[in-house]
């Protein structure tokens, strides 16, 4: 079920019904799972260090092109699946079965609490046919990205562990909330919301494995202050994650939240509705947990909630539906 019953659903604003050039403040503060005096933003040193920084992770990137790390080749045939006019729960099934660990995360989670109805499924069809077809691709996706996340060669997760493990968490849970939000709402393809959710900033998992390079190569120091990685990332990753998604040939809509999710006026466009809820979801979770989040977030969620017709007001209670739905579902 959606995290609101369709009784509390409010009803959708018209388009053009809000003076977007006049979006309000939000205090994300309200939201912070963290006190006050926790929340972090660079100094004018370590802001000037941090563009330095973001300038030689790119160069690193760039000319270890050839190293990146490659897209789960299952993810890309699911992918491919799902795009067809008609897609073959049969032949969805085949692929999944050819990856015995994704096969073992989808017997997990249709058994779940979260899914269960009583009935124990012990095969990977009547796992996909609990789930639904989309549900499953979603699922396989996330499970083989994950694993990526996860499986970066040790040398380089073992250099930043709780940077890559935050990445992690934080990509499958707005995989997740950006999901619900569009179920919830009714605005936008839910499958869409997941895997760009997922995969919007992708561009940070490249910079940060440049960077852990980096430092086992000795050209960056090991001791980088937390709040100079994460002003680097941040200052880097959406050019990365853009040029990464056509590196991997993604859908098109996924390279174009890479690229916009951080612009600050994105079009109130029916074909940005996926990019406008991912920014709302994204914002609510980095401002929930990152003490270390970057100024431009609150501008960011105000804009995007105006631009689908989200009143502010309900901001909180959404916050925290997708907080419990966070505690609630089976992870990926």
């Amino acid at each position: 079920m959606p995290p609101f019953s369709a009784a509390a659903r409010p009803p959708p604003a018209p388009a053009q019904t809000v003076d977007r050039d006049a979006a309000p403040t939000i205090d994300l503060l309200a939201f912070a799972d963290y006190p006050p005096q926790a929340r972090c933003v660079p100094d004018e040193a370590q802001a000037e260090k941090a563009t330095w920084l973001s300038a030689v992770i790119t160069e690193r990137v760039h000319a270890d092109q050839y190293e990146l790390p490659a897209f789960p080749a299952l993810a890309v045939r699911v992918l491919n699946i799902m795009q067809q006019p008609e897609p073959d729960m049969a032949e969805l099934v085949r692929t999944i079965h050819a990856d015995a660990a994704i096969s073992a995360q989808l017997l997990r989670m249709a058994n779940s609490a979260f899914y269960s109805r009583g009935v124990e499924v012990s095969t990977v069809r009547d796992a996909a046919v609990r789930l639904g077809m989309k549900a499953v691709s979603n699922v396989a996706v996330a499970a083989a990205t994950r694993a990526m996340l996860d499986a970066q060669e040790r040398e380089y997760r073992d250099t930043f562990p709780e940077q890559f493990k935050r990445l992690a968490s934080y990509s499958v849970q707005c995989a997740a909330s950006s999901r619900w939000l569009a179920l919830w709402l009714h605005q936008a393809d839910q499958e869409q919301a997941f895997l760009g959710g997922l995969l919007h900033d992708i561009g940070k998992l490249v910079a940060l494995r440049a960077l852990a390079g980096m430092v086992q190569d000795g050209d960056a120091a090991p001791d980088l202050p937390a709040v100079v990685v994460g002003a680097a990332l941040e200052e880097c990753h959406v050019a990365l994650g853009s040029e990464l998604a056509f590196f991997w040939s993604l859908p098109g809509y996924v390279g174009h939240v890479c690229q916009q999710h951080h612009q600050p006026k994105p079009e109130a466009a029916p074909t940005n509705r996926v990019l406008h809820l991912i920014r709302i979801a994204s914002a609510l979770y980095e401002s929930r947990t990152d003490p270390l989040h970057r100024r431009s977030l609150p501008d960011e969620l105000a804009w995007s909630a105006q631009a689908i017709g989200l009143a502010t007001e309900p901001l909180e209670a959404i916050a925290g539906e997708l907080k419990r739905l966070g505690g609630a579902s089976p992870n990926l």
